[in-house]
């Protein structure tokens, strides 16, 4: 009983957030490679036992099912978020409408509605004013940030976490509505209201760095991402 508790919660930590998703046979994977012996005809029905349960969903994808917590889905946390950390969570969305593009904001959405919940709930005497007592004081006049489709910067994150290619449809300053472009991502930068994609095309090994609000589609690839000889990220920014 203890094993498989533990392996349901571990199962559901993999799951992420529409519209991402994920496979069983990959969830499958994970399971395996933290040490878990289960078969995936076990796992599928682990899963479709915890739907009842817990608002996560599932569509077909290839032959298989993919899972993934619905949009809407309060935070799900071990152990669970305390005040002080709450108060961080508001400080930092506070903080963020001048720094990140909607897009970005929105992966975080989950944990700050978390933290206004964790901070309904306790001591409204000391809490209900905090609002009043810390600022952010910007030394300039903050620059209202561009507008980055989300499924954009999903896609950006999980090539960059797994060192994939892209196949993204991105519009140069004089183009109408762009080109599709196959593209091996590097680094995200975040300047004061633009988001940069470090990055090169195809097998070509020039690196630019491509506004994110360029960006009208992207979508992840299997096919590994690969890297110029010798790049390094603080070289690149110091020789711009």
């Amino acid at each position: 009983m203890k094993d498989h508790t533990i392996r349901c919660l571990k199962t559901l930590s993999c799951l992420p957030r529409y519209p991402g998703r994920i496979t069983t046979p990959e969830i499958h994977r994970r399971l395996q490679d933290e040490g878990f012996t289960v078969s995936l005809r076990t796992l599928q029905r682990d899963l479709e036992s915890l739907s009842g349960s817990f608002p996560i969903g599932s569509e077909h994808q290839g032959r298989s099912l993919a899972w993934y917590w619905a949009g809407q889905a309060t935070l799900f946390s071990i152990p669970a978020m305390d005040a002080y950390t709450a108060l961080t969570f508001l400080l930092a969305e506070t903080n963020m409408q001048a720094l990140f593009p909607a897009g970005i904001r929105a992966s975080m959405t989950p944990y700050f509605d978390a933290a206004r919940e964790v901070l309904v709930k306790r001591d409204r005497r000391h809490l209900k004013n905090w609002k009043e007592k810390i600022r952010f004081a910007p030394r300039g006049q903050p620059l209202k940030p561009a507008h980055i489709r989300p499924e954009v910067v999903r896609a950006v994150h999980e090539a960059l976490l797994q060192d994939k290619r892209l196949l993204a449809r991105y519009r140069k300053r004089d183009e109408s509505r762009g080109k599709e472009r196959e593209i091996n991502p590097l680094a995200l930068l975040h300047g004061d209201s633009v988001s940069y994609l470090v990055c090169t095309f195809g097998d070509y090994t020039d690196v630019w760095h491509l506004p994110l609000h360029r960006f009208s589609s992207a979508r992840l690839l299997e096919k590994p991402a690969t890297r110029p000889d010798g790049f390094n990220l603080e070289k690149y920014l110091s020789e711009e």
